[in-house]
């Protein structure tokens, strides 16, 4: 083989490796997007959340979490990241992320 013979290999292997770069380029374009979206959405419900859970303080209530677990207590507060919750005297805080339901637990109803 001579020299002549490298030269469209060489082509050949650089076009090869610029193409691959642009479609790793174009894939990381569009799981930024794809995370930005996701971000969006997080944060659209927790500030749903936050406004629903705002109408509980002062009651009653059963918090239901991801992990089927429940918390009984009066909502003393709520902030941007948590429900701080009065049971029996104890505060417990429960992130909002992990919050799945709230039901008023009254005793008058």
């Amino acid at each position: 083989m001579g020299s002549t013979s490298f030269l469209p290999i060489f082509l050949l292997l650089l076009c090869m490796n610029i193409s691959r770069q642009n479609r790793r380029a174009v894939a990381q374009k569009m799981l930024m997007r794809k995370k930005r979206a996701n971000i969006n959405k997080r944060q659209e419900t927790r500030k749903k959340m936050f406004e629903a859970a705002k109408k509980f303080i002062g009651k009653k209530c059963v918090i239901y979490t991801f992990n089927s677990d429940y918390i009984t207590g009066v909502v003393k507060e709520v902030t941007e990241g948590a429900v701080i919750v009065d049971r029996k005297g104890k505060e417990e805080v429960v992130n909002l992320d992990f919050i799945v339901r709230i039901k008023d637990a009254s005793d008058n109803k």
